[in-house]
């Protein structure tokens, strides 16, 4: 738009320069003519037409361009229509904010915090997160960089590491070590309270015996008088199987309880649990690469006392 203004205005003096003197009636014609030359006002367009024309001409591989043209909107399409609607069609926004808590922020990009900066140039922010824990992988945060370059303006701007860490055993800590130098490259260390616990258990057999060994563990754990246990599966396919396997009913996997529950781990976050039981954690779930042993080092670390790792082969070489 500010464009169009440019060239317009180009027109105009073009106009004026190039009508000879004495023909005011053939200058003002031309300049009526020729006024708004370029106008993409006149298609009136809205906040999502606008962004949809953005993805259709830079973007048009893109799923997201049928799914944004169906009314099928993610946390990204939102983030870019509320900086359009800030920056075209508003003087000011229309909510002032102070302070704005993110809490689990390695959960979204630093296109979102951009944004958020943007539309609220004057507010607080306080961001707290674990990029070891970004379950996703392709659109979250893996490392704090970005978010400082999209956040941080100002001298005072802080940025503060918290390693230590009060949920698990010196034991569970450690083999989760294995997997953290994978997970963040070494980048992001955890040093556990001094609390220490049964070393995790590895338990490898034939597949057949698999389920009796499932059993057998969650017996165990619920005979040491543990209220919360956790079988934490690579998929909710097998979580639905496990939960076959030990009689326990879907709807009671549904929110957080006493007794067992079986889930993905990617609904594990944020979560802990007396003992966890990983299931089938072997490289064919969880292979040698940072996706995966950001997953991994989630199951881990939500054990706070026991942790058993059971399948038919052998563990992922992130644990190694």
């Amino acid at each position: 738009m500010q464009l169009e203004k440019l060239l317009n205005a180009r027109i105009a003096s073009r106009i004026r320069f190039l009508c000879p003197d004495g023909n005011d009636t053939l200058k003002q014609n031309k300049l009526k003519k020729y006024r708004k030359y370029f106008d993409s006002s006149v298609h009136k367009w809205t906040e999502l037409q606008i962004y949809l024309e953005f993805l259709r001409k830079y973007y048009p591989e893109l799923p997201a361009v049928s799914s944004a043209s169906k009314g099928e909107l993610d946390l990204y399409d939102a983030a870019a229509l509320g900086l359009i609607r800030q920056r075209i069609l508003l003087k000011k926004t229309e909510d002032e904010f102070s302070q704005l808590i993110i809490d689990e922020a390695q959960d979204f990009g630093e296109t979102i915090y951009y944004v958020l900066k943007q539309m609220l140039p004057g507010c607080y922010f306080t961001v707290m997160g674990d990029v070891s824990q970004n379950i996703r992988y392709e659109t979250g945060m893996n490392d704090w960089e970005g978010l400082k370059k999209a956040l941080f303006e100002k001298e005072n701007d802080s940025f503060y590491l918290l390693s230590k860490s009060y949920r698990n055993t010196i034991e569970i800590s450690e083999f989760a070590g294995h997997v953290l130098e994978k997970a963040s490259q070494g980048a992001y260390r955890i040093q556990p309270v001094i609390r220490h616990g049964k070393p995790a258990e590895i338990h490898t057999v034939p597949q057949e015996q698999l389920p009796e060994l499932l059993r057998r563990t969650v017996r165990q754990v619920t005979d040491h008088g543990y209220e919360t246990v956790a079988v934490i599966c690579r998929t909710e396919e097998e979580a639905a199987e496990v939960r076959e396997l030990l009689e326990i009913a879907p709807d009671d996997s549904s929110s957080f309880h006493n007794g067992v529950m079986v889930l993905p781990v990617t609904l594990t976050k944020g979560l802990e649990f007396d003992a966890v039981i990983l299931w089938k954690p072997d490289e064919e779930h969880y292979g040698d690469i940072a996706r995966e042993a950001k997953l991994l080092y989630v199951a881990i670390t939500r054990a706070l006392h026991e942790l058993y790792l059971l399948g038919d082969k052998e563990i992922s070489g992130l644990m190694r």
